[in-house]
């Protein structure tokens, strides 16, 4: 073998597969492997990922290079499909004018105090909405962002004259599927008198709906929201 032989051979074994992890998307752990000094590809994987003599195995989403042209003049590597892993930059959370609000129950009643729609919690004013019904357990509240979007705190405000409109059992769930009620559940838990409820994951959710369901039960007092906020970082 001549010595520019040795060399492109070399080369190209250093023109190989590199592998590396990420972790993202909700705490889905995300491979990343690097054939060649390569490009981006496309297309999302899940399971084992080989390329070039070097496998990675992960439980979410995969995040494999193309191969492009090796390094030191060395062939390129076998290329793959891949998808950058979603993130907070990467799915960020839409203006609320692209919002969609919708509700099991609202007061709809004639006058201000009492007209109560579902997209008075995303109008960033004072007014609210309401189920203009006491809390029996089976009221909920979805927003259809738009897209795609990673959520990892949600702040809903009160009034201070709604005070006793909190939610006594609430339970929130964060899907790609509208009225997911068998979705997985992210956050449950129970409202405080007269405070806003602030609601953090422990990471990133992705999804483009958010359900949020009223479970409990008072037989005085209604469910309110004044505005709801969705934030991720």
């Amino acid at each position: 073998m001549t010595g520019a032989s040795a060399g492109a051979a070399a080369a190209s074994s250093l023109g190989g597969a590199l592998a590396g992890g990420k972790s993202s998307d909700a705490g889905a752990p995300a491979a990343i492997a690097t054939a060649g000094n390569a490009g981006r590809g496309g297309g999302m994987s899940s399971g084992g990922v080989t390329s070039a003599g070097v496998a990675g195995t992960t439980s979410g989403s995969s995040f494999v290079a193309d191969g492009g042209a090796g390094g030191a003049g060395g062939a390129g590597g076998t290329g793959g499909d891949a998808s950058l892993p979603i993130t907070c930059d990467s799915a960020p959370v839409p203006l609320k004018g692209s919002w969609k609000a919708s509700a099991s129950h609202s007061s709809l009643g004639a006058g201000l105090e009492f007209y109560n729609p579902p997209e008075y919690v995303m109008d960033l004013s004072s007014k609210r909405w309401s189920t203009g019904k006491p809390q029996g357990g089976d009221e909920w509240l979805q927003i259809d962002f738009g897209a795609e979007t990673a959520i990892r705190e949600l702040s809903f405000t009160l009034n201070p004259d709604d005070a006793d409109d909190y939610p006594r059992i609430y339970q929130i769930q964060i899907s790609d599927t509208p009225l997911d009620f068998d979705g997985t559940i992210r956050a449950s838990g129970a409202g405080l008198q007269g405070q806003t409820l602030v609601v953090t994951l422990a990471e990133p959710v992705v999804g483009r709906y958010l359900l949020v369901q009223q479970k409990g039960k008072d037989p005085a007092n209604w469910w309110s929201v004044s505005e709801l906020t969705a934030t991720c970082f």
